[in-house]
C-alpha cells in the first residue's frame, strides 16, 4: 500500500513543514486545487458514505461512541469497487499479513 498525503486549507508554514517531513519519510505529497473534489476521490467517496448515516454539518458529539463504532464497522465491512470489491478491512489485513 502506497502512502501519500494531501494538504489543503493549511497555512504556508504548515505546508512547508509537512512537505519537509513527508520528503524525509519518502512519502509523496500532492496539493488539491480548491473546489476540485474530483482530485480527492477517496475522500469525497468516504464523505458521501458517511452522509448516509450523518447529515452534512451534523456535530458528531451528538452521537455516542457506540453509534460511531457501529457506523465504522459497517463501512469497513462494505465492499468497494476501488478494492476489487473487497472490504477495506480485508484489504488492510492482507497488507498487514504481507509485512508480518
Amino acid at each position: 500500500m502506497t502512502k501519500k498525503k494531501s494538504y489543503r486549507r493549511y497555512s504556508p508554514e504548515f505546508k512547508r513543514e509537512a512537505i519537509k517531513r513527508a520528503c524525509e519519510e519518502g512519502v509523496p505529497v500532492y496539493f488539491c486545487d480548491p473546489r476540485s473534489p474530483w482530485q480527492r476521490g477517496t475522500n469525497e467517496n468516504t464523505n458521501r458514505l458517511l452522509r448516509q448515516y450523518f447529515p452534512k454539518k451534523t456535530p458528531l458529539g451528538h452521537y455516542s461512541q457506540n453509534e460511531l463504532n457501529s457506523v465504522s464497522e459497517e463501512l469497513n465491512h462494505r465492499p468497494r469497487k476501488v478494492l476489487a470489491f473487497n472490504t477495506p478491512e480485508s484489504h488492510i489485513l492482507e497488507d498487514v499479513a504481507l509485512t508480518g
